[in-house]
Parts: C-alpha cells; structure tokens; sequence
C-alpha cells in the first residue's frame, strides 16, 4: 500500500482561515446583536407596563377615596339627621346613586348593628 502525500498549498489554508475567522466572527455578532435586541425590548416592554400600570394604579386610587368620601358623607349627613323616615332615607340613597353611581346596592345599619334596610340599584 502506497499512501499519497496531498500537499496543501499555504495560500489555500490561508484562505481558509481568513473565511473561517470571517464566519464565526459574523454568527459571533449575529448571535450578540440578538440578545442586545431581546434584552432591549423586553426592558422598554416591562418599563412601558411599568409607566401604564402605574396610571392605572393612580385612577383606581382616586376612584376609591372618591368613594369612601361619598360613604363618609352620607353616613355623617344621615347621623345628623336621625329622625329620617324609611322613605326620606331611600330618596337620600337613591340620589346618591344617580349622582355616583358608584355602588349598585347600599344598606342602613343602625348603630345597634340592626340592618334598617338593603337598597338595590339597577
């Protein structure tokens, strides 16, 4: 058996190495250039929900001390006035409601802990 020497030429292996080097470094910056691109978008994504959950958070906080505002109110305003009939009461709730509507149901419970009435919106 005879074995053949294959020489390579050193311009051959050169351009070799030079295309090799040439296409990892390329997929190397591929590669690199997508993960600053994924980091960066999903950074400007969570700050854009950030931003956006903030105001959201800002309105149901204001919506609520609006809210409690308006119970507090009424109930000092029906406390002063504790001679109300069943009706004036209702009347009172029914325009507190037209003006909010906030609630869809509102209750009178006496200082004894004794429900006086439920009143349901539709």
């Amino acid at each position: 058996m005879k074995i053949k020497n294959r020489k390579v030429r050193l311009s051959t292996l050169l351009t070799g190495l030079v295309a090799g080097s040439v296409i990892l470094t390329t997929v190397i910056l591929l590669i690199a250039s997508y993960q600053s691109e994924k980091e960066s978008l999903t950074n400007a994504y969570l700050n854009l929900n950030y931003s956006k959950s903030s105001k959201m958070s800002r309105s149901v906080d204001s919506l609520f001390k609006s809210m409690r505002m308006s119970l507090e109110e009424t109930a000092t305003f029906l406390s002063e006035n504790d001679d109300f009939k069943d009706d004036e009461i209702q009347d009172y709730f029914e325009l507190l409601r037209n003006n909010s509507r906030y609630f869809n149901s509102l209750s009178w419970i006496d200082e004894s802990g004794v429900v006086r009435s439920i009143y349901l919106f539709r």
